[in-house]
């Protein structure tokens, strides 16, 4: 028990430390990157908007464990900021979109970008954060040709099975399907989540750091199971609001078909 808890605390020091490092990158990268040579106008409707955005972040755990991979198979961590940095802007993507698609209010506490500044406007900024996941690491000056085409594969595999758990998410709820089982979640959630949130960052980074096929695949498996694990967390906290700012028990009213939620359509007593 005590290792578990050192190990816990050893995590979240690692977290706030390499974090810095990311807030830091993102916040130039959006204001100054990519805005340097921007009109006014376009630092007003896309830029600015887009980095207060990604400013209000979680732990960072994706970029962080991409990060933290690489150095675990004895690589350089800090040539996966870059790529590290992708998965970020994947998330803040999918956060805009969804948060639209879900015509939800809140998001961290803070009003969803399109409340915020219309629903034109973020899907624009989403398309944009969009381009930076290939866009930062095409251009990474540290990573070789190899490296960069085996990154945005994974990249590419990324983006593709994450559209294809929310088509389920969404699709389920639209047409009021009451008709799945366990298993239906299970490749939901490892779509919509478990690849982006687990899988692939720590492959991205293991690629970087140099690793073996078989390291890799070793990685890529615990990332699947972890970020899996980590969206029947998320469903949880919706429901029991431990954490208020996670738009408490939305997943209820917005009729999606949470692992809890299948469980009940296939127990309950009609």
């Amino acid at each position: 028990m005590a290792l578990d808890r050192l190990n816990e605390l050893s995590f979240e020091l690692y977290l706030r430390k390499e974090g810095k490092k990311v807030d830091a990158y993102l916040a130039d990268h959006f204001v100054g990157e990519q805005g340097l040579h921007a009109h006014g106008d376009m630092l007003r409707y896309l830029y600015t908007p887009l980095a207060e955005f990604s400013a209000n972040s979680g732990k960072r755990h994706r970029p962080i464990i991409c990060m933290l991979a690489c150095e675990a198979v004895g690589g350089d961590p800090t040539l996966a900021l870059r790529s590290a940095s992708a998965i970020e802007h994947f998330h803040t993507a999918a956060l805009i979109h969804d948060d639209i698609q879900d015509d939800a209010e809140t998001r961290r506490g803070e009003p969803c970008f399109h409340v915020k500044e219309g629903v034109a406007l973020a899907i624009n900024a989403g398309d944009l954060a969009l381009s930076l996941v290939t866009g930062s690491v095409v251009t990474d000056p540290y990573l070789d040709d190899s490296v960069k085409i085996a990154v945005l594969n994974e990249l590419v595999k990324m983006t593709t099975r994450t559209i294809e758990g929310q088509a389920l998410d969404i699709g389920w709820a639209r047409d009021n399907r009451f008709d799945l089982d366990v298993n239906d979640y299970l490749v939901m959630a490892r779509h919509k989540t478990a690849f982006y949130s687990g899988a692939i960052p720590l492959a991205v980074g293991a690629i970087i750091g140099g690793a073996s096929t078989s390291m890799i695949e070793a990685l890529r498996s615990f990332g699947l199971a972890a970020g899996l694990a980590f969206q029947i967390q998320d469903d949880l906290i919706n429901l029991t609001g431990s954490d208020r700012s996670k738009d408490f028990r939305i997943d209820i009213t917005e009729g999606k078909r949470t692992l809890m939620v299948v469980h009940a359509l296939n127990n309950a007593e009609l």
